[in-house]
């Protein structure tokens, strides 16, 4: 077995082998009867324990793979989001800096800017609130939005939101890999024999 240091993270095989050798050991152990062998205190306290670490160990490492799974799939998500109303933005902005010259009509430009604006606040600090409406978006986000396949209530939020989420992720992320790095270190132990 490699020497590993804190930061090592394993690969998916490595984790995967070392659960299939765990469970291997764990079906082997269960299949044991001690009351067969007669073993002494000391061997069948030796014996309940070793069955205690291998489906600690077992737990561990499926329940660090299955969360791994987990963040991966809502970072992808949240990094989708975080794309979608970074373009959104980008938009949005060369619209407002171009609104004058595409309506001429100066109250309905000036309807746009405040839709735009009110736009671009949602996505920089989440929706507006406008008294007895509610919050807001604004138009031009919604129907962005729409075009884009997605709705606002299905976003995790606005950007600053996002990437408070996947800096938690992250942080997650790492105590989920040391977690797994802990399990991987206990080498593969001998059945402890009862006769």
């Amino acid at each position: 077995m490699k020497t590993a240091t804190a930061a090592t993270t394993y690969t998916p095989e490595q984790v995967y082998a070392r659960i299939v050798t765990f469970k291997a050991l764990n079906q082997a152990h269960k299949e044991v009867k001690p009351d067969d062998y007669s073993p002494t205190p000391s061997k069948r306290r030796a014996f309940d324990q070793q069955g205690h670490a291998f489906r600690s160990i077992l737990t561990a490492l499926t329940n660090g793979v299955q969360e791994q799974e987990e963040i991966a799939a809502q970072q992808r998500d949240l990094i989708k989001d975080r794309a979608t109303l970074d373009a959104a933005r980008k938009y949005f902005c060369t619209e407002l800096l171009h609104v004058h010259r595409k309506i001429h009509d100066p109250r309905r430009a000036q309807d746009r800017v405040i839709l735009l604006k009110i736009s671009i606040t949602a996505i920089d600090r989440g929706a507006v609130s406008h008294g007895n409406l509610g919050p807001a978006i604004g138009a031009p986000l919604a129907d962005y939005l729409r075009e884009h396949g997605t709705e606002w209530d299905r976003l995790y939020g606005c950007l600053p939101q996002i990437e408070r989420r996947l800096i938690e992720l992250e942080q997650r992320l790492a105590a989920v890999h040391a977690r797994i790095h802990d399990a991987m270190q206990f080498g593969v132990p001998e059945l402890v024999t009862l006769g």
